[in-house]
């Protein structure tokens, strides 16, 4: 019987379990630094008031979340970047696709679930915490003049997600991808050179969208045009603001198949690339 070259599953997971077993070290060290570094932040903002803990814990979410992922991207990589040490991971019975996927695996979903994890369980104890808080008489003036005492719901439970802007998800979903193919594609200094390639890529796509937007509509200036998002224009005579995009359906199916294929575009140079290491 011929055995497949490209994915075999028993194979696959003896790769798996190869990957943890060494690194196991790392990775417990990095889950105990991740609960620590999201339990002092937790502890910090459930200190404020409720308006302020409404804002700050799902900015937390993201900018904590986008941090330490491209961090743990960088430490499953680093050391693929490095020939010595690569030797006793590309040597290992495996092909090249199944290598790239338990690394998608280990950096992707298994990241996700923990830190997914490990937030609703902090932001719910951060809320009940919160919600049940006697407060002076000092607070509750700061508390009227940021809006008023609300009763606050875990993340879980509330529509705060759902009505962020797209273009805080686009980034989300490009994270992975773009770190994964960035720094095995850089080899050294990695960890600044992609970070400020991202930065510097998110910038062009700033300018670059406003700058089309200018170009196609007139008479109106405008005020903001995020990729992946309609575009907000003000005109002077009467001064009004409205909203420009592209017609539904359309729109989001071709956002959609946009953000796919660069996705997609992404994890196929890492692939390549991790490839090339073999060879």
């Amino acid at each position: 019987m011929t055995t497949n070259q490209t994915f075999s599953l028993v194979r696959f997971g003896r790769l798996l379990r190869k990957q943890f077993i060494d690194s196991r070290g790392q990775l417990l060290t990095s889950f105990a630094l991740l609960v620590g570094v999201m339990t002092t932040v937790g502890v910090v903002i459930a200190t404020g008031v409720p308006p302020e803990v409404d804002i700050m814990r799902i900015a937390a979410f993201f900018i904590g979340g986008w941090v330490t992922w491209y961090v743990f991207i960088w430490q499953q990589t680093d050391h693929l970047n490095q020939k010595e040490r690569a030797m006793s991971y590309l040597l290992q019975p495996a092909s090249a696709f199944e290598k790239t996927l338990a690394l998608w695996l280990i950096t992707g979903v298994g990241f996700v679930v923990v830190y997914v994890g490990c937030f609703l369980l902090l932001d719910a104890v951060g809320v009940t915490y919160v919600n049940s808080r006697e407060w002076s008489a000092q607070q509750l003036d700061e508390i009227r003049m940021r809006g008023g005492m609300r009763y606050l719901k875990p993340v879980y439970k509330s529509d705060e997600l759902a009505d962020l802007p797209p273009f805080i998800w686009v980034l989300t979903g490009l994270l992975h991808s773009f770190a994964l193919a960035m720094l095995l594609t850089i080899r050294r200094s990695a960890l600044s050179l992609v970070a400020v390639l991202g930065f510097g890529l998110i910038g062009v796509g700033f300018f670059l969208n406003i700058g089309v937007a200018k170009q196609l509509i007139s008479p109106g200036t405008v005020v903001s045009g995020k990729p992946f998002e309609g575009v907000i224009i003000r005109t002077d005579n009467p001064v009004t603001f409205y909203a420009l995009d592209l017609p539904q359906p359309f729109g989001d199916q071709l956002s959609w198949l946009v953000g796919m294929m660069v996705v997609l575009g992404l994890y196929m140079v890492a692939y390549f690339k991790l490839n090339e290491r073999e060879v």
